[in-house]
């Protein structure tokens, strides 16, 4: 999200400029690096294992249709392993998919069909034959052989840790006639360090991700049982009610997506979100870790499980 300068601060922008040396970044036109986006899930619903590639464009450059379908990366050699058993992903373009197929291949890549009047001619590879299904305390890795360059990464799935007693209850200030917060408690294991992100699903549209606050581990409660709110993210489009912030509109239905990943995933998406949320004028710099050898980017396993429930007291 990109923040706009508002009137006031531009006076005062003004002057800073004048007090500043200009800085010009060097070698922006750096060979371009390639960033891979994979991952592989066990629990509900649990898409078969992905990966996309693509390559970084320079900082200074004019992004068009073009440039976008051009960025993708094909041809590559994909393997998957997990101790002595390994199988080959399969390259598919999206391009190429039958109607029937191009909602569900959407859907796995983050793309909207019906809103998004334009979606990239994405080409991904993928276990379609589900030979490998991600499993709970397995370790995984990934080699990749592109355009000469020997790409590898290993994540871990880990064991699942559920929540418990999800319930909505009247909010303090609200109409709670027409709103609800949902809590839940939690149990957190001692005996292993545990990452936690949560998504919502409103009726039939898709997982919305809370800005910013999504992403938690237990370093401040390993082996606690408490309790804990899951606030609702707004939809994008949706105007900011401050008396409705978080809350839930009574009758309707709705998904909690419940993850636990290992720390180099989320590393990733901490450092991600992090950077999303620190722009603007005076922002600092961010670096995205990444867990891959020889590119940028993160191939990440995770567990998932979905908690679906009626809004009501």
């Amino acid at each position: 999200m990109r923040y706009p300068i508002v009137k006031f601060l531009l006076p005062f922008s003004l002057f800073l400029s004048s007090c500043e040396e200009p800085f010009i970044p060097e070698n922006l036109q750096q060979e371009p690096q390639m960033v891979v986006e994979g991952f592989i899930e066990a629990g509900d619903n649990a898409n078969p294992a992905f990966l996309v590639i693509t390559k970084t464009l320079p900082f200074l450059s004019s992004i068009s249709t073009e440039t976008l379908n051009n960025n993708y990366v094909s041809g590559a050699k994909v393997t998957l392993s997990e101790g002595d058993r390994k199988i080959s992903l399969t390259e598919v373009c999206f391009k190429d998919l039958p109607a029937n197929l191009k909602a569900q291949a959407a859907k796995i890549l983050g793309f909207n069909v019906e809103n998004n009047s334009f979606i990239p001619n994405v080409c991904f590879y993928a276990d379609l034959a589900q030979a490998m299904p991600g499993q709970a305390g397995k370790k995984y890795q990934i080699e990749i052989l592109a355009e000469g360059k020997k790409i590898t990464a290993s994540t871990t799935i880990p064991l699942p840790v559920p929540l418990d007693s999800l319930r909505f209850v009247p909010n303090p200030g609200a109409n709670q006639d027409s709103f609800l917060l949902l809590t839940s408690k939690l149990a957190d294991p001692k005996t292993q360090q545990n990452f936690y992100r949560y998504q919502v699903r409103m009726e039939d549209g898709p997982f919305i991700t809370p800005g910013g606050g999504s992403l938690f581990d237990d370093r401040l409660f390993n082996g606690q049982n408490f309790k804990l709110n899951l606030p609702r993210p707004g939809a994008d489009g949706e105007s900011f009610n401050l008396s409705t912030f978080g809350l839930y509109p009574v009758g309707k239905e709705t998904t909690i997506r419940w993850v636990t990943m290992d720390q180099s995933l989320f590393d990733f998406w901490n450092t991600l979100e992090f950077s999303i949320n620190n722009q603007g004028p005076f922002s600092t710099y961010t670096r995205v870790k990444t867990n891959v050898s020889g590119a940028l980017g993160v191939w990440g396993g995770l567990y998932v499980k979905n908690y679906t429930l009626i809004v009501k007291k």
